[in-house]
């Protein structure tokens, strides 16, 4: 009786190891997921990207969430889907996932996001899908609230 305790004893030990294990490589992919350095890549020169933010409070839906709009600007909505996809977003050192922004009707594409501050740190990674290569464009954008 005593050996199957000690036995089940080791085993739970081993699978908490395990765990903890696969825990710390988890939150290390994900930090590499989240901090890609902008050093190694060219800042966006082609066209121009603009941001605003607004957080809507108004009765009777007030949202938790704000609303980042981009615009593009020097290329049209076409052209920057055909020759251009976003690898990464970043709000306030957050990634925000790709799934989560919405392609406009005009050009530009959008977001929601809690992590939203009064003044927000955006970085965006564009990639040329012709060329292979990404670039960067840093934004500051404060949040205005619409009450």
């Amino acid at each position: 009786m005593e050996n199957k305790s000690r036995i089940i004893f080791k085993i739970i030990i081993i699978v908490l190891i395990v765990c903890v294990i696969v825990t710390i490589g988890f939150l290390a992919l994900n930090h590499n997921i989240r901090s890609q350095n902008i050093d190694d890549i060219q800042e966006l020169k082609e066209f121009d990207l603009t941001v605003i933010s607004y957080l809507n409070l108004m009765p009777p839906n007030p949202s938790k969430e704000a609303y980042f709009a981009f615009s593009l600007n020097g290329i049209d909505k076409d052209s920057f889907l055909n020759e251009y996809e976003i690898d990464s977003i970043e709000l306030n050192g957050n990634k925000i996932r790709n799934q989560e922004i919405i392609y406009e009707d005009y050009s530009g594409f959008r977001f929601y996001s809690s992590d939203y501050k009064d003044y927000n740190t955006i970085v965006v990674i564009i990639k040329n899908k012709n060329k292979n290569e990404k670039y960067y464009k840093k934004l500051s954008v404060s949040t205005e609230t619409v009450m």
